[in-house]
């Protein structure tokens, strides 16, 4: 058996990261992507972000929600990837049974969610990730679009509390 050379074997161009593409059929139509262009948006720079919300914000929440994470423009979409929340407990509670949604705006469907507007004591909750479970016609991304904060219910009228928060999300290119 004759001795085979690393020098003697054929040279080939090293593959490039754009060489590489990943096909997504799941809504019927393909969308490629470079790999390189994946590897970027999983690990975009995380961007982090505080808001308050007085009491008469609070209170009219549902009404007229409070835009946390402004548009990032066209063709842009903010992933939230993490939400905690301080209520500071003042002399009255807000309405029982109330969720505080953080919410892409105009999609039917929050990023993350939590009750903890209806606390009776001053506590910090870290917000629950929300998952589309209910048919095609539910949004939870669209590009160009803000993030805001809102009660999705109704407005809790009564309640004295304070709150502050802090989130952590990315912003990446939409893939349609």
């Amino acid at each position: 058996m004759a001795d085979i050379k690393v020098k003697d074997l054929p040279t080939q161009a090293a593959p490039s990261i754009n060489d590489y593409t990943i096909t997504d059929n799941a809504a019927g139509t393909a969308t490629e992507k470079t790999l390189w262009s994946t590897i970027r948006d999983l690990f975009s720079a995380n961007q982090e972000i505080t808001f308050t919300l007085s009491a008469a914000e609070l209170i009219f929440l549902n009404t007229i929600p409070k835009v946390v994470i402004a548009s990032p423009g066209a063709g842009k979409l903010i992933v939230v990837d993490s939400c905690e929340i301080e209520e500071t407990f003042g002399t009255t509670a807000y309405g029982a049974g109330l969720s505080i949604n953080l919410i892409t705006d105009t999609a039917t469907v929050a990023q993350w969610t939590s009750s903890v507007i209806n606390a009776t004591i001053s506590k910090t909750i870290k917000m629950v990730q929300s998952v589309i479970n209910a048919g095609g016609a539910s949004t939870q991304l669209i590009a160009n679009k803000s993030v805001k904060i809102q009660i999705l219910a109704v407005d809790p009228v009564v309640g004295d509390g304070t709150m502050k928060g802090k989130i952590r999300y990315r912003i990446i290119n939409s893939p349609f």
